[in-house]
């Protein structure tokens, strides 16, 4: 009697204690989130910090690597200069999706996503499925995909602000 009474608080103990473990696990929180990975319209409310990035003047200017980067640069870097005044291409690489990331010179909101993807048709870009940019407040991102030529293939082309980080992701695949 008294072993199996040990083993059933030893279980319960244990049980207890996996419970706790999740709860209290930094992880979660009683914040309210988006589920199923909704999201928010561009133009949901978020405060904007604007004016010039000071992480901008720090970061070396790179020069892309492959070919692809250099067309995806040619493309997207006068868009950048002229939505935020300038543009720095830290890293440009990986096979599936190619992947580049910049830093531009002004902080940017989410209203910059609208203004990002207009210079992106004007360009030649295609709307993907007539979307829009979508904000991801979960993420903090606003995120576009458009269609655009690249090698002589069409390509997808998905740009994300970093709203936080206030970086600029590009992500390309055929």
């Amino acid at each position: 009697m008294r072993i199996r009474l040990t083993r059933n608080l030893l279980i319960w103990s244990m049980v207890t204690l996996c419970v706790a473990a999740v709860v209290c696990s930094p992880g979660c929180t009683n914040e309210r989130r988006p589920t199923g990975g909704k999201s928010e319209s561009a133009t949901a409310p978020v405060t904007e910090v604007l004016g010039a990035n000071p992480d901008f003047d720090v970061q070396p200017e790179r020069a892309p690597k492959r070919p692809l980067g250099g067309e995806l640069d040619r493309l997207l870097r006068p868009i950048l200069v002229k939505v935020f005044d300038g543009a720095k291409l830290l890293l440009d690489g990986g096979q599936a999706p190619f992947t580049m990331k910049y830093i531009v010179a002004r902080r940017f909101g989410q209203s910059h996503g609208q203004r990002v993807y207009q210079a992106l048709l004007a360009a030649g870009c295609e709307s993907k499925d007539g979307s829009k940019p979508i904000f991801m407040r979960d993420r903090q991102t606003v995120e576009m995909t458009v269609r655009h030529e690249l090698k002589g293939k069409p390509y997808n082309v998905s740009v994300i602000l970093d709203l936080k980080n206030q970086i600029v992701y590009i992500n390309a695949w055929p």
